[in-house]
């Protein structure tokens, strides 16, 4: 009697055998790819792309002041002073969530190529056979 082969299976979940490719996340960690269905797909590009930056708490904006006279007798008219201090804040967090966004959306197009490729080296090694 033929003494019978073991084959090592790899089991993650729902998968089984060999991934078609990994990814890397966006904290370092290896995201694989199980086949070219679009759910397997989909759900490693989430994961290799991370989370939508979100969007800062921006202040209301500059504050008016107003300062009367101090003399009630006085026929002056109140001075209105703005401060701009909310305004230069919400620029700088618009400036640091732009960037971010545009850091997200280059890991986003990254990731899109790579997943074309494994697709075609998938597609490629099924006509080979």
């Amino acid at each position: 009697m033929a003494k019978p082969k073991w084959k090592m299976v790899i089991h993650n979940g729902i998968h089984d055998g060999e991934p078609i490719g990994h990814l890397t996340g966006p904290n370092g960690e290896i995201v694989s790819v199980w086949s070219t269905s679009p759910v397997d797909l989909m759900d490693a590009m989430t994961q290799a792309i991370g989370p939508v930056p979100s969007l800062p708490n921006f202040g209301l904006g500059g504050s008016v002041k107003v300062i009367y006279p101090t003399d009630p007798f006085s026929k002056a008219a109140p001075q209105v002073i703005y401060d701009p201090a909310e305004d230069v804040r919400n620029q700088e967090l618009s400036k640091v969530f732009a960037a971010q966004v545009t850091a997200w959306n280059t890991r986003a197009q990254m990731i899109q190529g790579l997943i074309v490729k494994m697709i075609e080296s998938q597609k490629a090694g099924e006509g080979k056979k």
